[in-house]
């Protein structure tokens, strides 16, 4: 037997390990017995590929076999915890299903679930889920593994029960999201927090929801309990993609917030009460709609977002935020003028043409400025504060002066 074919009959040992295992992590007294009769030592045989792979001396053609069966060429995974004795590896594949279980609220995945890695390579998570089990079974899992599985709600025995606190612990949730904001458009940074502590995001849960019913594989109570809320199964019906009664509504009462304010810097927290008594929560349908627009996969069409921009949708929060500190510094370097003009002549009835130059030779419009000040007032739309600093320096003399002067 040649030394190609030595290496080709070891290799197929690799594959059939993996097939099994999900990986190559293979004990350190594990032997097969080779078709002629041999023994072979595989993790022996798998460091020493690993070794000729550091020196530079391992053909590419067997590089990319091993790479088929997700050869760790670095032994860092190999490594383990001086605490546990849990190895990087398997903590990989932790995060791996941790993640899982926050988008889908269980660890029942499916035999053939793969998701890619860093490097774009496929990860076989459902495979390495199984093999926990197994181990599980044959009392050859750590009790710091079962801890940190548990911690996931690892499903041991792989029966899907019928009504699981934990869908049902999500479900309320949903539940109650819908209770409040009335629609199941759910920002993707939206999570909650179970009971046993672990975060779930609910977005990604609803797909997950989508899918297996589609699929077949949503049993009928939890249908009857999603429909129960009027849960929307197909997100692509025209009844999202449209302009919907309750979207409309909201519309409504953010487009008379600008007209009054000039602005959709509304606060998080504004409400209205609407003919029927219902409350509407503009401040947040308001940040709903940006979140939705910034999705890659978003819901808002091209119609929302003209109407939205019809009434001066800011989309880009920090783009808000720099305006609004500008507008907030031009407003306080004209006060400070006014504050000086007022020392010196004692009123501010200046004319709306009226321009100085201040200390850094800038030319301010300081009339016209004070006259925007008036009309603001006029429309309710000076705050509080800014009022009673104008006032502070003959504001009311100068209205009554701009009254005459109308």
């Amino acid at each position: 037997m040649t030394n190609k074919e030595k290496w080709l009959n070891n290799y197929k040992e690799a594959v059939e390990y993996y097939k099994k295992h999900g990986d190559l992590l293979v004990p350190a007294n594990h032997t097969i017995k080779t078709k002629d009769n041999n023994e072979l030592n595989l993790r022996s045989w798998i460091y020493s590929q690993r070794k000729k792979y550091k020196n530079g001396t391992l053909e590419e053609d067997k590089i990319k076999l091993l790479n088929q069966i997700k050869m760790v060429w670095e032994v860092d995974d190999y490594k383990k915890d001086k605490k546990t004795g849990i190895t990087n590896y398997w903590f990989k594949m932790y995060e791996y299903s941790k993640q899982y279980y926050q988008s889908h609220g269980d660890l029942l995945i499916p035999k053939r679930y793969k998701i890619k890695d860093k490097t774009n390579e496929d990860v076989k998570l459902g495979i390495w889920i199984i093999n926990q089990r197994v181990l599980y079974k044959t009392n050859k899992l750590s009790e710091e593994k079962i801890k940190l599985l548990n911690e996931i709600d690892m499903v041991w025995n792989n029966r899907k029960k019928e009504n699981s606190s934990i869908w049902l612990e999500v479900y309320s949730h949903l539940k109650e999201y819908y209770i409040i904001n009335n629609s199941f458009v759910i920002p993707t940074s939206y999570k909650v927090t179970l009971k046993n502590g672990n975060t779930l995001i609910l977005c990604k849960w609803l797909v997950t929801q989508r899918k297996n019913y589609k699929l077949g594989k949503l049993s009928e109570k939890r249908i009857e309990l999603l429909n129960d809320i009027n849960f929307n199964w197909d997100t692509s019906r025209s009844s999202i993609d449209s302009l919907s009664k309750d979207w409309l509504e909201n519309y409504k009462y953010a487009a008379q917030y600008y007209k009054e304010h000039n602005s959709l810097k509304i606060p998080i927290n504004y409400e209205v009460k609407t003919n029927e008594n219902k409350t509407l929560k503009i401040g947040w349908w308001i940040l709903l709609q940006r979140r939705l627009k910034n999705q890659k996969e978003t819901e808002l069409n091209i119609e929302k977002i003209r109407l939205l921009n019809k009434i001066g949708m800011i989309w880009n929060v920090d783009k808000v935020t720099k305006r609004h500190e500008r507008e907030e510094s031009t407003w306080f370097k004209h006060y400070k003028e006014l504050v000086l003009y007022y020392k010196k002549f004692g009123n501010i009835n200046i004319s709306s043409n009226y321009k100085i130059t201040n200390e850094n030779n800038e030319i301010l419009e300081l009339g016209m400025w004070l006259t925007i000040q008036y009309f603001k007032y006029e429309n309710s739309k000076l705050t509080e504060e800014k009022l009673s600093l104008l006032k502070e320096v003959g504001f009311t003399s100068y209205i009554n002066y701009k009254i005459k002067k109308l």
